[in-house]
């Protein structure tokens, strides 16, 4: 059975970033309330992408989000938020969970964040294996991905 898209996911993706920073609002609000670790972390994730990046309100947002996917234990979704805050530090512990559990997708996105952490900091000569191994790991047939859909606001 397919999975709805989540809202926010399609939003950001439209460059809606005021109706996902609303929205998010809004179910952040009702995850607080209800003390929903996972939706809480989830609405800081969309909440973070939602901020210009380097904002203190997207660093904030971002630093939530890894903080309350990890108190909520959830190790598939981590790795969204750690690649969304992208230090360096961030991105190995994101090759570790991937490589571990076996989640292609995220290792597959490790690899092109650290290729563009490696752009940015002129180091080209880096960024050139994870490149390749990106593309590599994606055009390898899947089996089965225990990466779940990409966070949203509202479903």
């Amino acid at each position: 059975m397919d999975r709805p898209v989540p809202i926010c996911d399609l939003l950001l993706t439209l460059g809606e970033y005021a109706e996902v920073r609303l929205r998010a609002a809004e179910t952040l609000q009702i995850a607080r309330r209800r003390k929903w670790l996972l939706s809480t972390g989830l609405d800081h994730l969309s909440l973070g992408r939602a901020y210009p990046p380097g904002s203190p309100e997207s660093v904030a947002h971002r630093d939530q989000a890894v903080d309350r996917l990890r108190h909520a234990g959830d190790l598939t979704r981590l790795p969204l938020a750690l690649l969304a805050r992208g230090t360096q530090r961030d991105l190995d512990e994101v090759f570790k969970i991937a490589s571990r559990s076996g989640m292609r997708l995220h290792l597959t996105d490790y690899h092109l964040a650290q290729a563009r952490l490696y752009i940015r900091e002129n180091r080209r000569d880096l960024a050139r294996p994870h490149i390749e191994k990106a593309a590599s790991l994606s055009k390898t047939p899947a089996t089965t991905d225990a990466t779940p859909n990409s966070p949203s606001c509202s479903s």
